[in-house]
């Protein structure tokens, strides 16, 4: 008889005795290798003395849960885990069984998770393990419990250690100039039989210093992006080209040739305490200098590019938020005409859903200038953030988060900070704004005032007013001209219906 096909009678025999209200657990850290029949090599051990276990104490194994490749001192989920979990509380299975207990935890706050469990159930939950024998340790009894604390408090000692010596081992070869390991960065590849050098890969490198070039000149990073698309190259772990892509790219120090590394905390992703980044030169050549890589960045960090979202024509209109469709209650947006006949006709706000109704927008902005002079007479005090300042406030915190994943790709704490520095001045000036324009100040003109204003500022002003246009236009009869006298508006309160 085979070794597969003694396994395969121990795991039928393992779940044939008994109610099968038994659960068992097994984990392993990281993939080890394939057993040609049954998996995972590492995972087909422990269930092997798991089912040999089970068999001396005569009981049945109803359910497996398996972690396959999945560490337990990360602190990350443990889908199996927690599924083996959630059958014990809810009283579906009534015990445990495990290769080891460092196994099920290495984490002191899951062990107390499931001694609560153990102590609250209403009927005895059994917890074995193979290393630990038939007998097992009893976390109902105190000294069980002290036992099982020593184990983890012991592993977690060695969590430490371990991440310790990993740590010493970076910052080591970071010291040498060799790469850590892990995604390689966009225009190189692992030189074969030399770890931690790398060489250029020219078609990338190419993609590389023609998008630096074109940065740095002005070019939109919406055109950068287009341009590495159309060129087929892909990028090493997104699945295509975005501007977030190529921003990480250009955040990344190793394309000038430089090694950085900052040590971490251990079992966290920030820096440690008191912390500098190391940055040395590289082992491997640089794809464009670190002056022009500086230059990059300072075109990329520049506020006056706007909030991410490429280069767009200035705002014409002011007015489409508030408009709302008397037809369908759509949002309506301003939009350039032209005759068929080829003349440019007057601008219109359109019903951006169906195109139900339309209305001129010199017509309408005028409509809603003395709408929003009459609001403003008398008071100097709307202190609330316009929907387009929260927006934009929204965008910093996103890009605040992505600036800090850039640590993670290689990035340097410094060139970090300083984003994170630019992202602070935006949000300031924002808040700065929000409060500097509230309304006209005391003794100004409102209409000085109003049209002192550009086209964003009306827009975030009367948006300020809670108000919404419905616009149903009524026509001169025998034209498709609007009625001057009778263009159809009508005020709402935003968000409380007609």
């Amino acid at each position: 008889m085979t070794e597969d096909n003694s396994f395969a009678r121990l795991l039928k025999k393992a779940s044939s005795k008994g109610d099968g209200r038994l659960c068992a657990y097994v984990r392993i850290s990281q993939f080890r290798g394939l057993d040609e029949s049954a998996g995972d090599i590492g995972i087909v051990r422990q269930a092997r003395d798991i089912c040999q276990l089970a068999v001396d104490d005569g009981v049945r194994i109803g359910t497996w849960h398996i972690d396959n490749d999945v560490s337990a001192a990360s602190g990350r989920p443990r889908p199996g885990y927690e599924s083996a979990f959630a059958m014990l509380a809810s009283g579906r299975s009534t015990g445990l069984f495990a290769w080891d207990l460092v196994r099920l935890y290495r984490r002191g706050s899951e062990l107390e998770r499931l001694v609560e469990l153990v102590e609250s159930a209403p009927e005895e939950l059994v917890v074995r393990t193979v290393k630990t024998g038939s007998n097992g340790i009893d976390l109902a009894d105190p000294l069980g419990r002290m036992m099982a604390r020593m184990m983890v408090w012991a592993a977690e000692m060695e969590t430490f250690q371990q991440s310790s010596r990993q740590q010493a081992s970076q910052r080591h070869r970071a010291q040498k100039g060799l790469w850590h390991g892990g995604t390689l960065p966009f225009g190189y590849r692992r030189r074969p039989g030399a770890p931690g050098y790398l060489d250029v890969v020219e078609e990338e490198a190419e993609l590389v210093r023609w998008g630096a070039a074109a940065i740095v000149e002005g070019t939109p990073l919406s055109r950068v992006v287009a341009h590495f698309e159309a060129s087929g190259v892909r990028p090493h772990r997104a699945e295509g080209w975005t501007r977030q892509v190529v921003r990480g790219l250009y955040m990344n120090d190793a394309v000038a040739g430089l090694r950085t590394h900052t040590p971490r905390r251990i079992r966290s992703r920030q820096p440690a305490r008191g912390a500098s980044t190391e940055v040395v030169e590289a082992v491997w050549d640089a794809i464009i200098p670190i002056e022009e890589l500086e230059r990059v960045r300072a075109v990329l960090h520049d506020p006056a590019r706007g909030g991410g979202k490429g280069s767009r024509p200035p705002a014409k209109w002011w007015l489409g938020r508030a408009l709302k469709c008397s037809v369908c209650g759509s949002k309506m947006k301003g939009k350039k005409r032209q005759h068929r006949s080829g003349k440019e006709m007057p601008p219109c706000y359109l019903c951006e859903k169906k195109g139900c109704v339309t209305t001129p927008v010199d017509l309408t902005e005028a409509w809603a200038r003395e709408v929003a002079l009459e609001a403003y007479r008398g008071t100097t005090a709307l202190s609330a953030l316009s929907k387009s300042d929260v927006e934009e406030l929204s965008l910093i915190d996103s890009q605040r988060n992505e600036a800090l994943d850039l640590l993670d790709k290689g990035s340097s704490v410094a060139s970090v900070a300083e984003v994170l520095e630019r992202l602070s001045a935006r949000e300031t000036a924002i808040r700065s704004r929000a409060r500097a324009l509230p309304g006209p100040s005391v003794g100004q003109d409102v209409e000085d005032w109003w049209d002192s204003l550009t086209v964003p500022e009306k827009a975030a002003r009367f948006y300020d007013l809670g108000l919404d246009i419905v616009v149903s236009p009524v026509l001169v009869r025998g034209t498709r001209r609007a009625d001057q006298d009778d263009p159809g508006f009508r005020l709402r309160a935003r968000d409380t219906g007609e």
